[in-house]
């Protein structure tokens, strides 16, 4: 797969949605009119959401198999327990990090100030758990429900005990990593299956939303939009630089350039977590990392994201750059 083409046609697909998509809006048709029945909520609509429903099949097998063999091909390294927790270490940090320049932003502009909704809502916030239970918690009572509700802590530990177990299980363990493994390329293939009709999906997705909302209905909303596009850029631009430079070694602008066509595809659906394998070919990607490391600690930054953003909210801490 050409990455440098697929970056283009995804951008392509941005901009052609977002102009068809508001020149429809301009149009008002009737409800009942043939491209507003047919099309905007028909094909489209159709074609978007199909793309989405892809988007989250990939999310469990994907980060359960990743993390499986990452942990399992680390179970057996003398260093395994120092990598995982650099590993956490360095998504806590760059969370709260994230957190302390999202809040300091956000008190400054004040996005959203002076902005009247057309409804009153209510909002009732959920009581947040004790320390005591969240660790309880974390550990899966039941790993196919964990599996099946997406419950990506649960995920998380379970996967790391099973790559674990396989190491100390001998040859029948070397049986079962053995077929994760071959679960692992079967399941990459159907992430760049996907990749390639991307840019059809974020086409789809974009008519629909400016069909319905059009530009003048996010004007109140644009000051909001640029606060996190500036929140995002500070963090991703300073932050992280930073971070590569002087822990990592390397020239930022070396790794954003090799970054950019995994970094195009997560920005334009919004699903970071499908590009945490980086490169789906295997061995050691373009940022240089081995496969065992990178799957474990993409695979960990992946869940700890997913989530934060299920039961918190959605914030500039996602910005975890594979290979890091």
């Amino acid at each position: 797969m050409d990455r440098s083409k697929l970056t283009r046609n995804i951008l392509i697909a941005m901009v052609a949605g977002f102009l068809i998509g508001s020149v429809t809006h301009f149009m008002a048709l009737d409800s009942d009119s043939f491209i507003e029945t047919y099309l905007v909520s028909g094909l489209f609509y159709i074609g978007g959401q199909v793309f989405i429903a892809s988007l989250k099949l990939l999310v469990v097998p994907l980060v359960f198999v990743s993390l499986v063999c990452g942990a399992g091909n680390l179970a057996g390294h003398r260093n395994m327990g120092a990598i995982g927790l650099k590993t956490v270490g360095l998504y806590l940090m760059t969370t709260a990090l994230a957190i302390v320049l999202a809040l300091g932003v956000a008190n400054v502009l004040n996005p959203g100030l002076g902005v009247n909704l057309a409804e009153a809502t209510t909002f009732a916030a959920k009581d947040s758990p004790s320390l005591i239970q969240v660790i309880i918690n974390i550990f899966p009572s039941n790993p196919v429900k964990a599996l099946a509700d997406g419950n990506m802590l649960q995920i998380i530990v379970f996967a790391i005990l099973l790559g674990i177990a396989m190491t100390r299980a001998g040859n029948h363990g070397e049986l079962i990593r053995a077929s994760m493994t071959r679960w692992n390329e079967v399941i990459m293939q159907l992430v760049l299956m996907l990749m390639q009709v991307a840019p059809i999906g974020v086409f789809c997705l974009m008519i629909t939303l400016f069909a319905k909302l059009g530009y003048s209905a996010i004007n109140d909303l644009i000051t909001y939009f640029f606060c996190v596009l500036l929140v995002l850029g500070l963090h991703f631009l300073v932050t992280f630089s930073l971070l590569i430079r002087f822990l990592v070694g390397v020239n930022p602008l070396t790794f954003y350039k090799r970054l950019l066509p995994v970094m195009a595809f997560a920005f334009s659906t919004s699903v970071e977590r499908r590009n945490a394998a980086g490169d789906p070919r295997g061995g050691r990607n373009p940022f240089g990392c081995q496969q065992k490391h990178q799957q474990f600690c993409c695979a960990v930054g992946g869940d700890h994201q997913y989530g934060w953003h299920r039961d918190h909210a959605r914030g500039c801490h996602g910005l975890h750059c594979p290979g890091l």
